[in-house]
């Protein structure tokens, strides 16, 4: 118990850079199952560290389920992270993400713009303009 226990404490020390994270944007400003107001967000907010875990099982009330994901520590150690924004229905959450001030805690894919790692945004034009 002790040797795992020891072993579980280096790895959190010591987490992965990962070279790519590909992730999506929801129409709500979520990305990586990182929802508004979701209990991840405040340290992110506040660009503390969180608590070592590289992942994490967070529940999505709107949704009525669990979902697992990266924390925001994980993505600002990414070496690259590549958003993909896809569909009309995403138009007013891409205005928030780059138009507004709103805290990461209101529009989560804000986090992404001040990632130390590469990020490059591919956005489709139904998104960028909002139109099928």
């Amino acid at each position: 118990d002790e040797a795992l226990r020891q072993l579980a404490v280096r790895q959190q020390r010591d987490a992965p850079a990962l070279d790519v994270v590909l992730l999506g944007i929801g129409a709500d400003g979520h990305t990586a199952s990182l929802f508004p107001g979701g209990p991840l967000l405040d340290a992110a907010a506040a660009s503390e560290s969180d608590d070592g875990r590289w992942a994490a099982a967070v529940e999505v009330p709107s949704l009525s389920t669990w979902r697992l994901t990266l924390t925001p520590e994980t993505l600002r150690h990414a070496r690259a992270v590549l958003p993909l924004v896809s569909g009309a229905d995403k138009h007013q959450a891409l205005r928030r993400v780059f138009g507004e001030d709103s805290p990461v805690t209101e529009i989560p894919a804000r986090l992404l713009l001040d990632l130390p790692g590469d990020v490059a945004w591919f956005v489709d034009a139904a998104a960028l303009f909002g139109r099928p």
